[in-house]
């Protein structure tokens, strides 16, 4: 029997993050709404992972307090936990310009849905707060996915600044290989 490769789960989901929001990203220019949902459900999974990895550890709550890419993770956790099964109905696509303008400007823009018009879950054991819905309702609902998905790409990287954070730990391990 072959030798099992324990692969730690911080630097793994670091990396799908970033390797879900390149492609997000680049597909915006698409003509196909679809694959950004894909993506967009990749970014939330490896999101909410990081979070999970990272919460309670030293730096994590001055960073949910006072950076927005920290405030909005409970708002991504809330789609993940909620809507996992029906996560491309959290969004929707909007034909023109929605702000923040990036340029080149793309044809259409997939959008956070208001909280109250996303479908209802489908059974009442989701394991959700109160607060990961507000964060939603205030920092996703109607925003663009680029822009939560880029706010936590910030997020991340500032957190890896913080000495002794989580993510900072991460940085000096690849730099030590």
């Amino acid at each position: 029997m072959g030798r099992t490769l324990q692969v730690p789960m911080l630097p793994l989901a670091l990396r799908g993050f970033r390797e879900a929001h390149t492609r997000h990203d680049g597909l915006r220019l698409s003509a196909d709404p679809e694959s950004l949902y894909v993506s967009a459900a990749e970014c939330v999974y490896w999101a909410a992972t990081i979070d999970e990895q990272i919460r309670g550890r030293r730096g994590y709550a001055n960073f949910q307090a006072n950076h927005l890419g920290g405030q909005l993770l409970p708002g991504v956790r809330y789609v993940r936990n909620v809507k996992t099964h029906g996560l491309p109905m959290t969004m929707q696509k909007i034909v023109g310009k929605v702000y923040p303008i990036t340029f080149p400007l793309p044809g259409f823009e997939v959008v956070w849905l208001p909280l109250d018009a996303l479908p209802a879950p489908r059974d009442k054991t989701n394991k959700y707060t109160q607060a990961q819905a507000d964060s939603y309702a205030q920092h996703l609902a109607g925003q663009p996915t680029r822009h939560t998905f880029r706010l936590l790409a910030d997020g991340f990287d500032y957190l890896a600044t913080i000495d002794g954070s989580p993510l900072s730990e991460e940085r000096d391990a690849q730099v030590k290989n």
